[in-house]
């Protein structure tokens, strides 16, 4: 009993610890101190997420980590420097000049999702979200527990690595199509590390339950972007694109969609990612194109906005 209570008071008590492998340097940082109040860093990573008002009270408010959260702190310093091992494998399918070589995890408990990136070298997770999304970590989930940290780790630094690539290849999301075209693109990338084991029959084939999922949004997807090429209304925007990549994960008609096809089109390999990302969000009606059945795919390029995009980016 005294062991684990030195343990949690050490883990407390850390604010940061560096581990390092091939150059690939990831530190943990925790923006939560004893007391309960959130760091500077971590109101800064918050702060878009908000409007003033709620910063302040979140600066105010003190909120100790709770034994839940302190588990999955605890598990996450696990999973962190293995995860950092294979760190490169993500690298390797963006073909940008600068990879994050110093990447900080940086944890709060108020605020915050499970996961989001801030700025482009650093991880925000919100241990008061996993606590209260996940169950706590223990002998009968623990290695769900260890997946979900790191499908959650390289789902969010995909987004890091996609956004550096932007830098270099800027999109212009000039109309609603367009925007949501860039986030199912952007989220489809992310979700790819997204899927438990269920959603896969062999490690290079998905399951039934996964095209069961796949059958089901693949309309809604259709329905979706041929409403967002014929609408400006931005009430109207807001309400079709609300359950693109948030909400239940099921019902994530574009974020999950375009990772399925990314799935199935690389046989579940990221190194043959590199032509979808280098294809942009355009590059998703090529997807499209490719695995929709014949009633929705027919539906969808029937529509002149979308055919143009498409015409375009096989121009290319």
């Amino acid at each position: 009993m005294l062991k684990k209570i030195l343990l949690l008071i050490c883990l407390y008590s850390i604010t940061m610890q560096l581990y390092s492998t091939d150059n690939l340097k990831v530190a943990i940082e925790l923006g939560v101190n004893k007391e309960g109040s959130q760091s500077t860093k971590w109101i800064s990573a918050i702060t878009d997420r908000h409007s003033s008002e709620k910063i302040q009270q979140i600066r105010n408010e003190k909120t100790p980590l709770t034994v839940n959260e302190k588990k999955w702190l605890e598990l996450f310093k696990e999973i962190i420097p293995i995860w950092n091992n294979s760190r490169a494998n993500l690298n390797t399918p963006f073909k940008i000049k600068d990879y994050p070589r110093k990447l900080t995890i940086l944890f709060g408990n108020n605020g915050g999702d499970d996961g989001f990136s801030f700025n482009c070298t650093t991880i925000c997770c919100d241990l008061s979200s996993w606590a209260h999304t996940y169950e706590p970590p223990d002998k009968k989930n623990m290695e769900a527990s260890k997946a979900r940290i790191s499908h959650i780790l390289s789902h969010e630094y995909t987004h890091i690595l996609t956004h550096l690539w932007l830098k270099q290849h800027p999109y212009k999301v000039d109309t609603p199509l367009k925007r949501a075209l860039f986030e199912c693109w952007l989220e489809g990338l992310g979700n790819y590390y997204s899927f438990s084991s269920s959603w896969y029959s062999s490690p290079k084939k998905l399951s039934p339950k996964a095209f069961k999922v796949l059958k089901q949004l693949e309309p809604v997807f259709v329905s979706n972007l041929i409403k967002l090429s014929e609408t400006t209304d931005s009430k109207e925007e807001a309400q079709l694109t609300e359950h693109l990549s948030k909400g239940s994960f099921t019902k994530k008609w574009g974020a999950v969609t375009v990772a399925l096809w990314l799935r199935l089109e690389t046989k579940c390999n990221n190194q043959k990612l590199t032509k979808w990302i280098e294809a942009g969000p355009n590059g998703i009606l090529l997807l499209a194109e490719k695995y929709l059945p014949k009633k929705e795919k027919e539906e969808l390029f029937n529509n002149k906005a979308i055919r143009k995009i498409l015409s375009k980016n096989i121009g290319k």
